[in-house]
Order: structure tokens, then sequence, then C-alpha cells
């Protein structure tokens, strides 16, 4: 059984499709979505485009409908455009990759951006984008919060041996899930487990090395992901046989 790692709903899709292609697999969630309050003077200014790097970030601003909306990831895109966002343009790589995306299409002098994002980030847009001397204002529209615990069915599910394979896509997923694991003191099952991830992810050797092993897409794309996925339960399937 394969442990997708992230949001409910993306994580729920995740396993759904590997259930239909014949791999057992489970959600689970081990952080919560919050919203934060912006500061009203963040919404009067006059923007040539705005950034959203998570569908949690999405503002539901009318006046800012017919704005360039750079988006990271299908899924953000996509919500972006069902709420009513015109002018979606996304990336299927990483921020980085949109931020040069953005650097290389929109004239720094045309006016200011604004980046909508969690508290927590992987990559400073701001930052970045300021070297190439655009003006960017970043508004935190979010937080993520680790749940108190593993629910019951899961913990059950790794004491049985049942796990073989988990999919982490964030650090701080990673994070947040060996602390509960942790907490639960069931931490030592993931020696036997199989880690699925993103090339870009950037886990350390000290993170990764006690797992059984790591197979890491070189793409930003489950589609690509879960595919090798398939590949690895094939192995395993005859090698256990």
């Amino acid at each position: 059984m394969i442990v997708i790692i992230r949001d409910i709903e993306a994580a729920t899709n995740n396993a759904d499709s590997l259930i239909a292609s014949g791999i057992d697999a489970i959600p689970l969630a081990v952080l919560s979505h919050m919203p934060v309050e912006l500061e009203p003077n963040v919404l009067n200014v006059s923007y040539q485009a705005i950034i959203f790097t998570s569908k949690y970030g999405i503002l539901n601003y009318d006046s800012f409908f017919n704005l360039p909306t750079w988006c990271v990831g299908d899924i953000t895109a996509k919500v972006a455009k069902n709420i009513g966002y015109t002018n979606v343009i996304s990336s299927s790589g990483s921020a980085l990759s949109l931020a040069n995306d953005i650097s290389n299409n929109l004239n720094s002098e045309k006016g200011p951006l604004l980046w909508v994002s969690g508290a927590d980030i992987a990559f400073d847009i701001k930052a970045y984008l300021n070297t190439k001397r655009f003006n960017i204002t970043r508004a935190i529209s979010y937080q993520m919060t680790s749940v108190s615990r593993l629910n019951k069915s899961f913990i059950e599910l790794v004491k049985l041996k049942k796990i073989k394979g988990v999919v982490i896509l964030s650090k701080r997923n990673f994070h947040c899930f060996r602390e509960l694991m942790i907490a639960e003191g069931i931490w030592e099952h993931h020696r036997r487990w199989q880690l699925f991830t993103f090339q870009q992810i950037p886990f350390t050797a000290e993170e990764t090395s006690s797992f059984a092993g790591t197979i890491k897409s070189n793409t930003a794309s489950f589609e690509h992901l879960f595919n090798c996925i398939k590949d690895w339960y094939s192995t395993y399937n005859e090698s256990n046989r």
C-alpha cells in the first residue's frame, strides 16, 4: 500500500488514480489550512499581474479577475479559473521556473506585482524578482498547521506492516509527518518503505537515507511520478512472488 501525503483533496485524487491502476493507496493529510486576513492596503494597489503559488492563496476579489494570473501547477490554475480569473498562465514546474517565466515575459516598468502565498514558502519569489528590478508585494493569505495526531486507521496499517511506500512532495509535509510518527512511536517502520518525491524538493541525505529507497521524478508532475510508482510497484510485486 502507498500513502499519499498531501492536502486531502490532492491526496485523494492521487490515491484514486493509483487504485484505478491496481495499486493499493490511501490519502493522508498531516497539515490543515487556516486563512489569514489580508492587510486592506494590499488590495488598493493597481497591479500589473498577480501570482498564486497554491490554490489556498487564491483571492476571491473580482477587481483582480482580469489581471494576468501566474500560477504554479495545473491544480492552482484550474481553481483560479473556476473562481473567475480570466487570464491564467500556469507553470507545471517549480516556483523558480514560474519566477523565470514572469521575469522573461513581463516588463518591470509597467507596474508592481502581487504575490499571494502561505506563511511558509519553499522559494522566495519576491527576493528573486527584486533582483530583476520588479516591484513586488508579498501578501500572506493562509498558513498550514500540523494536525494534532495521526488517524487510528493509518496507525493500525503501519503496525500491521501494510505500508510499502510513501509519497511526500514538500519538506513541510515531511517534517510534520515524521514528528507525528515519532509521537506515536512508529517512526522506525519507515525504514521498510520506499519514498517517492520530486527531484526539486531539497531533501537532505540525512532525511532520506533511512528509507529503504528513494525514487525521484525529475519533473514536478504527479503524472510522471505516478509512472515511476507503477514501475516500482510492478518490480516489487515480481520480486515478492
